[in-house]
C-alpha cells in the first residue's frame, strides 16, 4: 500500500477513536477478537437514521447497509473496487448499483438514476478484468451518461465509498481468507470524518489512473477505451517475489503498461 496513504488511514483511525471513544470504550478493554466482534453486532443493532458513527461486523450485514445507502443517494456516489474478486458475486448489492445508474426499478420500487456514479477499480486480476469489461458493455448499450469510470494499478486491502447527498462515507475492512468481499465496515455521518474520507477517495481518484472511461463522451471514444481495456494485461503477482524484487517488477509492468496505452 501506498505509503502516503497508509499514513493517512492510520490518521484517520486515530480521528475515529477520538470521536467515537464513549462508545468503543467496552470494545477497548476486551481481551479477544471474538468479544469485539460481538459488541459490533449489538452497536449494529442500534443503527438508526441519526448515528453518526457505526461499525458492522459480518460481510452481509456490511452490504445490506451499502445497498440502503445506494438506494437513498441523490446526487453523487464515489465507490472503489479493489478487491480482485469480481462484483457481480454480491447480487443485490450489484443490481442496486445498475438500477441507480440506469434508472430501472430495484425489488419493484423506482428510486430513479443518480446524478453522477464514479467508480475506481483496480485492474488486478482476469477475474476482476472481466468483470469489469462486461460492465462496461452493459452500460454502453444503456446509455449510461452519468457513469465516470478509471482504472488504476494500485492495490489496497480496503473499500472506501462516498454518499455526497448523505453526507455519509463508508470505510470497508477485507478479509481475503474467509470471505469474498469484505468483513466489516464502518459507516459515519460525522461532518469532520466525512471531510477526511471524501478528501482521501479524492487522492484515490487522481493517482497512478491508467484509463478513464466516461460514459457521457461519444459512443465511438467508449467502444474504443473498451476494446483497451480488454487489450490490457493483468500485473503480475509482486507478492511470490521478494520485497525488493515485486517493487521492481511491478515498476517495470506499470512502464510498460503506460507505454502500451499511449502506442493505442
Amino acid at each position: 500500500m501506498d505509503s502516503q496513504i497508509l499514513a493517512a488511514i492510520i490518521a484517520g483511525i486515530f480521528l475515529i477513536a477520538s470521536v467515537v471513544i464513549s462508545t468503543f470504550t467496552a470494545l477497548m478493554t476486551k481481551k479477544t477478537s471474538d468479544s469485539i466482534k460481538s459488541q459490533g453486532v449489538e452497536l449494529a443493532k442500534k443503527f438508526d437514521e441519526t448515528a453518526k458513527v457505526l461499525f458492522i461486523d459480518g460481510e452481509r450485514a456490511s452490504f445490506d447497509a451499502l445497498t440502503r445507502l445506494t438506494l437513498q443517494e441523490k446526487h453523487r456516489a464515489k465507490v472503489t473496487r479493489f478487491n480482485p474478486r469480481q462484483i457481480q458475486r454480491q447480487k443485490r448489492y450489484y443490481d442496486a448499483m445498475v438500477a441507480r445508474i440506469i434508472g430501472t426499478p430495484f425489488e419493484d420500487e423506482a428510486y430513479g438514476r443518480i446524478e453522477k456514479y464514479f467508480r475506481l477499480t483496480a485492474f488486478n486480476s482476469e477475474e476482476n478484468k472481466k468483470s469489469l469489461v462486461d460492465m462496461c458493455k452493459f452500460f454502453q448499450e444503456k446509455d449510461s451518461s452519468n457513469l465516470i469510470l478509471r482504472i488504476t494499478t494500485n492495490k489496497n486491502d480496503f473499500e472506501l465509498v462516498i454518499f455526497e447527498q448523505l453526507k455519509t462515507a463508508v470505510f470497508c475492512f477485507h478479509d481475503f481468507n474467509k470471505h469474498d468481499v469484505l468483513h466489516s465496515c464502518l459507516i459515519t455521518r460525522d461532518e469532520n470524518l466525512f471531510v477526511y474520507f471524501e478528501q482521501l477517495y479524492e487522492k484515490l481518484w487522481k493517482e497512478d489512473i491508467l484509463l478513464e472511461i466516461d460514459f457521457s463522451n461519444d459512443k465511438t471514444i467508449i467502444a474504443e477505451k473498451i476494446k483497451l481495456l480488454e487489450s490490457l494485461p493483468i500485473a503480475p503477482n509482486k507478492d511470490a517475489y521478494s520485497p525488493l524484487e515485486g517493487t521492481k517488477i511491478e515498476a517495470e509492468f506499470k512502464i510498460d503498461l503506460c507505454k502500451l496505452i499511449l502506442e493505442k
